[in-house]
């Protein structure tokens, strides 16, 4: 079996025996959104997670690619470009002997002497000019909820302005964060929700992207010169310009019809997990 297809196949079934434990009215259900954990601030880490973690869902840098980048000055440049998140995982068994997810949290991270470093508002590696810039960073981590959980899956939102033909647009980036009972192995799925109308919550693509763990997205911003004011960015002036280069699967019709709930149920998140997994097994290979 060619390498992407058995790493296609292990994702979904991982996924699918997550499902069954949700069916199975496994432990660690929890329906009512609340923050997500932060990551501290001191941890040093490359390709592998830093000690008391196993897994880095998802390792994200910045960098200027397209729109006005003239707009922004050199040391503008720098500070847009320095700040990226990570998001860190812990797996862990239950007395049965089956992997578990445990904590699920995000973080800020700068580049650090060859690998990546957390920070926040305190840190001295970011200067001052970067310890002004934390609390809009913090303000945005604040923004991100926790959807629902359970022992093998976890699903959080995260506010964005992403780019749509120039314009800066407001979207609700969606993570499915679950790891395989069997294996621990991890993945993430990830789409956008255009929340403007609450009453009227859609999709914004007919696919979501996934990933497996350890995953490097490389965002690139888009740059809008109108929300300059001499020279200094507002809170619209950078847009991420697509969800992670990662795999693409299309939203089956079931899983479609709850992939942009605010809240879950029971029965819905079920419906959500089962059919991403099928989703995911029914994607083509990349060429």
């Amino acid at each position: 079996m060619p390498r992407y297809s058995l790493l296609l196949t292990c994702v979904a079934i991982g996924l699918t025996l997550a499902a069954d434990r949700l069916a199975a009215a496994a432990g660690g259900l929890d329906l009512q959104p609340a923050p997500i954990d932060r990551v501290p601030a001191g941890l040093d880490f490359t390709e592998a997670p830093p000690a008391g973690w196993t897994h880095l869902p998802i390792v994200a840098t910045l960098s200027i690619s397209s729109g006005d980048t003239g707009a922004a000055s050199g040391l503008v440049s720098k500070y847009a470009q320095m700040f990226g998140t990570v998001v860190m995982a812990s797996v862990d068994r239950n007395q049965a002997g089956a992997h578990r997810l445990g904590r699920v949290a995000i973080g800020v991270m700068i580049p650090w002497r060859g690998a990546y470093r957390t920070v926040d508002a305190k840190s001295q590696e970011i200067g001052f000019v970067g310890r002004q810039a934390m609390p809009s960073i913090i303000k945005k981590l604040d923004a991100i909820t926790r959807v629902a959980r359970y022992d093998s899956a976890v699903v959080f939102d995260v506010p964005a302005l992403m780019a749509d033909d120039g314009r800066h647009v407001e979207r609700v980036v969606r993570h499915f964060v679950w790891c395989s009972p069997k294996t621990g192995d991890l993945a993430t799925a990830v789409w956008l929700i255009d929340a403007s109308d609450p009453a009227r919550r859609r999709l914004v693509e007919d696919s979501f992207v996934w990933m497996p763990s350890g995953y490097i997205d490389r965002r690139r911003l888009h740059v809008d010169g109108r929300e300059f004011t001499l020279g200094i960015p507002g809170e619209r002036a950078f847009a991420v310009e697509s969800l992670p280069a990662a795999d693409r699967a299309k939203f089956s019709p079931k899983m479609a019809e709850v992939a942009a709930l605010a809240e879950f149920d029971k029965q819905t998140l079920f419906q959500l997990a089962s059919e991403l997994a099928k989703s995911i097994q029914a994607a083509s290979p990349s060429e």
